[in-house]
C-alpha cells in the first residue's frame, strides 16, 4: 500500500509588516495542508521591523489559530545575489520532498520567471488575487492599502513611528 502523500504549503513574504493579505495566505495554507512553512524573506533587512519582530508577530498570529494537528515552521531567508542561490537556500530551509503534494501560496503579483522556479521545485502554484486590506496606524487612523509598501511609506511620510 502506498504511503499517503503529505500536503505541504509554503508562504514566503517580507512581513514588513504582517497584514491581512499575509494572514489570508497563511490561513489558506493551514486549512489546506498538514505541514506549513512560512519563510520570512529579506531577513537581514530591518526596514522597519527586525526579523525578530517579524517572527514574534507571526508566532502571535499563529498562536491565535487552531493548529492542533498541523506541523508549522517559521524560517528566515536572506537576500542573496542570484535566484539559484536563493532557491538553494530555500530548499535547505524547507526540506522539500518532491513526492509530497506541495503548494506555494502567493499574491498575484509575482513574475512568471519566479513562479517557474517554484514549479521546477515541484510546487503547484495557488495565486490569490490581491485585494485591499484595512490597516490602523499607531495614531488610530484607519487606512485601506493594497500592499505593505504603502504602509511603510505612510509611516515614513507622517513620522508615525513603529509599525
Amino acid at each position: 500500500m502506498e504511503k499517503e502523500k503529505i500536503k505541504f504549503g509554503l508562504v514566503v513574504g517580507r512581513f514588513q509588516p504582517l497584514h491581512d493579505g499575509h494572514r489570508h495566505l497563511i490561513k489558506m495554507a493551514i486549512e489546506e495542508n498538514n505541514e506549513i512553512v512560512v519563510c520570512i524573506g529579506s531577513a537581514q533587512k530591518a526596514d522597519p521591523l527586525t526579523v525578530e519582530e517579524r517572527q514574534e508577530r507571526l508566532q502571535n498570529f499563529m498562536g491565535s489559530l487552531n493548529l492542533a494537528d498541523k506541523k508549522i515552521k517559521i524560517t528566515n531567508l536572506e537576500d542573496v545575489p542570484s535566484d539559484e542561490e536563493w532557491l538553494s537556500q530555500l530548499s535547505e530551509k524547507i526540506n522539500l520532498d518532491a513526492h509530497n503534494k506541495n503548494t506555494f501560496y502567493t499574491a498575484d503579483n509575482l513574475s512568471e520567471e519566479y513562479l517557474n522556479f517554484m514549479r521546477k521545485m515541484s510546487f503547484n502554484i495557488k495565486k490569490i488575487v490581491r485585494g485591499s486590506f484595512k490597516y490602523k496606524d499607531p495614531k488610530g487612523k484607519e487606512h485601506s492599502f493594497f500592499c505593505a509598501t504603502e504602509i511603510r511609506e505612510i509611516h515614513k511620510k507622517f513620522n508615525l513611528g513603529k509599525i
